[in-house]
């Protein structure tokens, strides 16, 4: 009796006949893409093409088919999808760092402005490894839509922000915050209110 085999279907996206490879999902979706395309865009897909005879067998890829057309769309679409949350992001990236794609690391890293009220100090710690001062001063702005971080102060910092951002970044936020956050006293505690717009517009990465 021969070996059963799996049930594939074809992406909607990527499914040209014109197109001389085929990679396949863990969830055995095909998607049908040009060679030179992804010798472009990814230095392992190239290595590993270029050690092929020829294309003709399906690749398999340690992805699910959602995954693998996001990574696809980063790296060929002219208008790739907005992510909406912080745990695709990071998927996706640690995606790009592993299949040696700097393009889609840098269209990513592009296109996060509209993350910042729902992960401002995410995408904080993420500019700051990112050099990118724009991104972080928004994102800082932003700050104040994070219930977790609105009221952030020098005396309040946990080990797990301290170790989130570079240490320029980190300690130009805390120079800021030394000086645009006030203090209130309620019964036994005290209130720590931050002008997160003051401080965006102040900030500048320690040197």
């Amino acid at each position: 009796m021969s070996p059963e085999i799996p049930n594939t279907s074809t992406s909607e996206t990527y499914n040209s006949e014109e197109a001389d490879l085929t990679l396949i999902s863990t969830d055995d979706v095909r998607f049908k893409v040009h060679s030179y395309e992804m010798k472009s865009h990814s230095s392992v897909l190239k290595d590993m093409l270029d050690a092929l005879d020829n294309h003709s067998n399906p690749i398999p890829m340690e992805l699910k088919s959602d995954d693998l057309k996001i990574f696809l769309d980063y790296m060929i679409s002219p208008t790739p999808p907005l992510l909406n949350s912080w745990s695709k992001v990071t998927d996706i990236l640690e995606l790009a760092d592993k299949w040696g794609s700097f393009l889609v690391h840098e269209r990513i890293s592009h296109r996060l402005a509209h993350l910042t009220t729902r992960f401002p100090w995410e995408v904080f710690c993420f500019a700051s490894h990112e050099g990118n001062e724009d991104l972080a001063r928004k994102a800082i702005g932003d700050m104040g839509f994070d219930e977790s971080r609105c009221k952030i102060s020098i005396a309040n910092l946990r080990a797990t922000d301290i170790s989130g951002p570079t240490v320029d970044y980190l300690v130009g936020l805390i120079n800021q915050l030394k000086d645009h956050t006030s203090t209130s006293n309620r019964s036994r505690y005290t209130v720590y209110t931050v002008d997160w717009e003051a401080v965006a517009k102040a900030f500048r990465p320690c040197e």
